[in-house]
This record gives C-alpha cells, sequence and structure tokens, in this order.
C-alpha cells in the first residue's frame, strides 16, 4: 500500500470577487464563505484520518479576511499565479482554472505524491492506496456517462482515437507529480480544441478537458486506476440532482474514503462522522434521514435504517453536469 504520509492534499478556490452567485448554489449567502467552510469541514476530516491537507488559490489575503470574519481557524493556504485564458461568463468558470492547479502539482514543488479533490468533499476514514511501481495517477470513472453525447464532448475536447472514451468525474484526482506532469501536457494539447468547440460542448468545465486528455495518456508509462472500483470503494459521488441512473443507498458511505456528497454550512471543531451526520440531517418520510445541504435541499436517504426505497434528491437542480446523460 501507499504510504499515505506521504500524500498531500490540495483544494482549489478560485476567488472572483465580483461574483455573488454559483451555478451550483443559486440564491444563497457569498459563495466564498460556503467554499470556506467546505473546506474547514474538509480539513477537519483529513486531519481526523491521517491526511494533509491544504487550499490553492489566487487570493490568499482575501481568504484571510474572510476566515477572520467568519470567526474561523486559520486555514492552510498556498498562493498560487494563473494566466489560462478562460472565456468570460460561461459556467464553471472559477473551475476551469483547475488545470493550472494541476500544472502546479506537476511541478514537484507541492509534494512528490499529491491529489486535487473538491471542496464539497469529506473523508469518512483512512485511505488506502495500492502500492504501485513507477507513476500513476488515481481518480473515479463515471460509469454512466457513456452516451453518444459524452463520446462527442470528449473528442470535441481533444480526445483522438475511435475507441469509446472514458469520463472521469473532476472532484478527485491523486497520483505522483511526475504523473501530473505527463497530464498536464495532455491538457496542453486538448485545451485549443475545448476552447474552438466550446460552443458545441454539452459538458462545460474541466472534467470534458481532464478526460479528453487522460484517455489520451493510454500509451504512456503512467498508470491510470479507477479508484472508485478499488474494494472498498476509495471514492464516490453522491449526486445532487435526479438522475437517470439509480443510485446507492446512502449507507455505503459508512465504508467509503471519500465522497462528493454536501456543502454544509457549518464545520464542526473536532471531526467525527456521526456529529457530522447529526448536524447536517433531518427526519424524511417513511423513516429515512435526509442530508440537508447549504442551499437546503433536502435528499431523502437510508442510512443504517430498514427502508427499501431508492433515495433520490427532490429538488429542481438544473446544473447540467451534475444530470447523468
Amino acid at each position: 500500500m501507499e504510504d499515505v504520509e506521504k500524500i498531500q492534499l490540495y483544494s482549489l478556490l478560485y476567488v472572483v470577487k465580483s461574483k455573488r452567485k454559483h451555478v451550483n448554489l443559486g440564491s444563497v449567502d457569498d459563495p466564498l464563505d460556503i467554499y470556506l467552510r467546505c473546506a474547514l469541514t474538509l480539513q477537519e476530516s483529513c486531519a481526523r484520518n491521517g491526511l494533509r491537507y491544504a487550499v490553492l488559490t489566487n487570493d490568499k489575503s482575501c481568504l484571510g479576511e474572510r476566515l477572520a470574519k467568519l470567526k474561523k481557524e486559520s486555514l492552510p493556504i498556498v498562493e498560487l499565479e494563473f494566466s489560462l485564458d478562460v472565456p468570460q461568463g460561461i459556467p464553471f468558470y472559477e473551475a476551469h482554472f483547475k488545470l493550472e492547479a494541476l500544472a502546479a502539482l506537476g511541478s514537484g514543488e507541492l509534494g512528490s505524491i499529491v491529489g486535487l479533490i473538491d471542496l464539497d468533499m469529506i473523508v469518512l476514514s483512512p485511505l488506502t492506496l495500492p502500492k504501485v511501481e513507477g507513476d500513476w495517477l488515481g481518480g473515479y470513472v463515471l460509469d454512466n456517462y457513456t452516451g453518444a453525447l459524452v463520446q462527442t464532448d470528449l473528442r470535441n475536447a481533444g480526445m483522438h482515437g475511435v475507441a469509446p472514451g472514458t469520463w472521469y468525474g473532476g472532484e478527485f484526482l491523486i497520483g505522483t507529480a511526475r504523473a501530473f506532469a505527463s497530464l498536464t501536457s495532455a491538457i496542453g494539447r486538448c485545451w485549443p480544441n475545448y476552447l474552438a468547440n466550446i460552443h458545441l460542448m454539452s459538458h462545460v468545465g474541466d472534467e470534458a478537458v481532464v478526460s479528453a486528455a487522460l484517455n489520451n495518456m493510454s500509451s504512456l508509462p503512467v498508470k491510470i486506476m479507477d479508484l472508485g472500483k478499488s474494494m472498498p470503494p476509495a471514492i464516490a459521488r453522491w449526486w445532487s440532482a435526479r438522475t437517470n441512473h439509480r443510485q446507492n443507498r446512502f449507507v455505503i458511505f459508512r465504508w467509503l474514503r471519500f465522497s462528493t456528497c454536501l456543502q454544509t454550512k457549518t464545520s464542526s471543531p473536532r471531526w467525527d462522522r456521526t456529529i457530522f451526520y447529526d448536524q447536517n440531517s433531518s427526519r424524511g418520510t417513511n423513516g429515512t434521514y435526509g442530508v440537508r445541504n447549504s442551499y437546503g435541499m433536502l435528499q431523502e436517504l437510508s442510512i443504517g435504517c430498514e427502508a427499501s426505497h431508492e433515495s433520490m434528491f427532490r429538488n429542481s437542480n438544473r446544473a447540467r453536469d451534475y444530470i447523468g446523460p
């Protein structure tokens, strides 16, 4: 198994001071405060499970000021310079700068085994990774992203070849710094295609570019692993809208390593999974429990109870990247 003490995890919080709304949040308090609270919760869950964590940003002083106003403890914050020419006004504008964050991980200056994970994640138990010789990347494959629309998006984003491509979730990618350097080179070759075809893309954001690049790396001496299929799975996404596929009941999160399930308004002073569930859940129908996220959406879940129906978000979130094709 890989030595988890060597792993350094990061999340990107790109600051656009003039922006008061986020495509996934709608009308809520300032999204920057929401994501800072998410980062604090994620930091606590990482620390509880023996993982090092820091936030990457373009504006360290701004985050420091906001943390002070929130009367929260400080986060480890690393400021980077960003220069990617991202078209203004497109959905998930800030997320595109994750491509430059991946390049920073590939520099070797942020650690030898590193990972970029989204802010709205929690670590549920200590992370174990398979021992791999050489350079490697570990992400997770979205098996329900297999349709013609997805394949067209991958080709428009720069994937070459005729074989069906694989779509990777954008919330979790971990590996060696040298593997991230190889990925950065592949992304650089895909980026012009993505920009030229962005008006044709159904899925706008970093996931499309990274997925196309990962598919193009099949001939390189970099092992790419689907950690969503490790035993037990290391990572899973809980979709925040109605889906076209059946989701597992929330009970699976008892033994997952990471989950991308919600954003939270609060961060507990000391991370505890049970306390986290209690603070962010409420009783639903049919004896189930729901996890209420920061913007009031209630998901009916089965957490260790006998309810047999499948859990499902009851909301009108229209973010297309969160709805299976």
